[in-house]
């Protein structure tokens, strides 16, 4: 879900909640790791930048990857709780509010979509 979207031409970054249950084995390097059935809830960032096709030129995500682990019980260091859903939700801050920018919102709005999509 997201939590704030900031618009600025060919640039958009979005501060996103995800969360959940762990309840299917995780792809996270070689060795998978079973499930845990414990609740996850944390923020992440993900930045893309379009060219001047409306395609993504360069894309960056940024994942607590720590708290994660740690809310999953696979870490000893303490870390957050877990949340359901972010303290807000739906924010958009748009520079030109054109319709190039607003084709981005479209198009990162869809690609989290796809990532919230199951199979996880």
């Amino acid at each position: 879900m997201a939590v704030l979207t900031l618009v600025n031409g060919r640039e958009v970054v979005s501060i996103d909640h995800v969360g959940g249950v762990q309840s299917g084995e995780m792809k996270m390097g070689p060795k998978p790791m079973p499930p845990t059935n414990k609740k996850v809830g944390y923020l992440v960032a993900h930045a893309v930048e379009y060219g001047d096709d409306n395609l993504i030129h360069k894309e960056r995500a940024f994942v607590d990857i720590g708290t994660m682990l740690g809310q999953l019980g696979l870490s000893p260091m303490p870390v957050r709780p877990a949340t359901d859903k972010p303290a807000t939700a739906g924010e958009m801050q748009i520079a030109r509010d054109d319709q190039t920018e607003r084709s981005h919102v479209d198009a990162l709005k869809r690609m989290n979509a796809l990532w919230n999509a199951p199979p996880y």
